[in-house]
């Protein structure tokens, strides 16, 4: 992963995305941490601009990095509806809602020791 990310990709097409995509996670966290170093606080925005740092050039680019999702998803087999899948999460109208509420919740002063609201947050 050093190599590809001072030189390059290499010729295996597979491991320099996972390569790139673990590259794009070190920056995204390095985004955060330089975020929260400054003072600033975590909101929607940082969120948002995390997950498009994620996705750059990434196997996800095409999926509208740094927006929320415009669709149903659903985490499950290929092939099942909502009945049988492992987990549905909330419909797409919802989800800025949900994101605003998420980070109202982490926001200090919280309710909830740092641990706990890490926790919670986390799942």
């Amino acid at each position: 992963m050093l190599k590809q990310e001072a030189a390059g990709p290499g010729s295996d097409t597979r491991i320099a995305l996972d390569n790139l995509e673990v590259i794009r996670y070190i920056e995204a966290l390095n985004l955060g941490l330089g975020w929260v170093g400054e003072g600033r606080p975590l909101n929607e925005y940082l969120i948002r601009a995390l997950h498009s740092q994620l996705l750059e050039g990434t196997r996800g680019e095409n999926r509208n990095p740094g927006s929320y999702r415009t669709r149903q998803v659903l985490i499950g087999s290929e092939g099942d509806d909502a009945s049988a899948a492992r987990f549905v999460p909330p419909p797409p109208l919802n989800v800025p809602t949900l994101m605003g509420n998420l980070v109202e919740f982490v926001t200090p002063p919280a309710s909830y020791a740092p641990l706990v609201a890490t926790a919670v947050a986390h799942y």
